[in-house]
C-alpha cells in the first residue's frame, strides 16, 4: 500500500501537462473504466453525508477516464467522503472535494473543515494509515485502508497533501486513460 504523507517539498508541485507524445494506456472496452467526474457528480446529488456537514464540489467540465470500474470507484470515494464527514460530527463543518486532471493522472482532493477552530483531521488519519503496522486491525483505519487498497490495486495512490484551499487533506490519484485522439 502506498498511502501516506509525502515529505519532499518538490512533490507538492503540480505535475506539468503531458506533452503530445506522452504515452498513456489506451482506453479499452475489455478492461473496467469509469469517468471519475461522472461518478463524483452522481455522489454530489446523493444523500447528505451527515447532519450539519455540507459538501462543496469542484468538478471539471470534461470527463476524467480512469482504469477502475464505476461501482468500486464509487464505493471507494463514498468511503473516503463518509470518513471525512464522520470526522466532522457532531460539530459539523464542510467537506471540500476538488477533482482535476494533473499531467497523466486524475486527482481528487478531499478536505474536512470543522465548524470550530479545530484543525482538519482527515490528513492526520491518512498519515496514520501509512504508519500503522496492520491498518485492517485498527477500527479507526479500516475504511481508509480499504480505500487505499482499492486505489493501489489500480496503480493509484492515496496520501496526505495540502489542498488548493490551503488546508491539509487527502489526495487520491489514479492514472488517466488515453482516448482515441487525445487524453481523457
Amino acid at each position: 500500500m502506498r498511502a501516506g504523507a509525502r515529505t519532499d517539498a518538490a512533490a507538492w508541485r503540480p505535475e506539468s501537462h503531458p506533452s503530445p507524445g506522452t504515452a498513456l494506456p489506451a482506453r479499452d472496452t475489455a478492461h473496467p473504466q469509469a469517468d471519475l467526474r461522472a461518478v463524483l457528480a452522481a455522489l454530489a446529488v446523493g444523500p447528505r453525508l451527515a447532519p450539519a456537514v455540507h459538501a462543496e464540489w469542484r468538478l471539471p467540465a470534461h470527463a476524467l477516464w480512469v482504469a477502475m470500474a464505476p461501482d468500486p470507484l464509487a464505493q471507494t470515494l463514498r468511503r473516503l467522503l463518509e470518513l471525512a464527514a464522520e470526522l466532522l460530527t457532531p460539530i459539523g463543518g464542510v467537506v471540500r472535494i476538488h477533482a482535476r486532471a494533473e499531467g497523466t493522472t486524475a486527482a481528487v482532493s478531499v478536505v474536512d473543515e470543522p465548524a470550530g477552530a479545530q484543525p482538519p483531521a482527515l490528513a492526520r488519519r491518512v498519515h496514520g494509515l501509512s504508519l500503522a503496522a496492520d491498518p485492517h486491525q485498527d477500527a479507526s483505519l479500516r475504511a481508509l485502508a480499504l480505500c487505499a487498497q482499492a486505489i493501489d490495486g489500480h496503480h493509484g495512490r492515496l496520501y496526505a497533501a495540502p489542498s488548493t484551499w490551503g488546508a491539509m487533506g487527502a489526495t487520491m490519484r489514479l492514472p488517466l486513460i488515453r482516448l482515441a485522439g487525445g487524453l481523457a
